[in-house]
């Protein structure tokens, strides 16, 4: 029952995520930075989101993170076809609340990276540090490839 109850509220958030609002379309165009046709939600839209709002977010995406790696059914794939492995290894012994905490105060301390995408931020804070060179160089060369699209 806790599996279904968790599946039916990560698909719905997923699709209240992916449903681009006037807000976020006008600031993504306006801005530019963003090249895919849903929002990037950024640390100026978390910080102005309720704590259940920035809960559900969190929930989404660890859901996702959570889906694909039993997709991947103890397989995983190198950092270059998939970052889930990465993601797990990140986030291992984290709380969706430490997640949230974290991320309030990267907000306070860095007011100048208020365009920054949530997503990078967590990586950068919990990813990135748990990455082998050889991750790292592999993730940054696939990055380069996919950035001159």
């Amino acid at each position: 029952m806790r599996k279904s109850i968790r599946s039916t509220m990560f698909l719905a958030l997923m699709g209240l995520l992916l449903v681009p609002t006037a807000g976020f379309a006008a600031s993504s165009i306006a801005t530019g930075q963003v090249e895919t046709p849903y929002p990037s939600f950024t640390l100026e839209h978390w910080k102005h989101s309720s704590k259940d709002e920035k809960m559900a977010f969190l929930f989404g995406f660890l859901s996702a993170l959570e889906m694909e790696k039993e997709w991947q059914a103890g397989k995983p794939l190198p950092i270059s076809k998939s970052t889930v492995g990465s993601w797990v290894r990140g986030l291992s012994g984290m709380t969706i609340d430490q997640m949230r905490e974290s991320l309030d105060s990267y907000i306070e301390q860095n007011p100048d990276k208020k365009d920054a995408n949530v997503i990078e931020v967590l990586g950068v804070m919990y990813v990135r540090p748990k990455l082998t060179p050889a991750e790292r160089k592999e993730a940054a060369d696939h990055y380069a490839r996919i950035s001159r699209r």
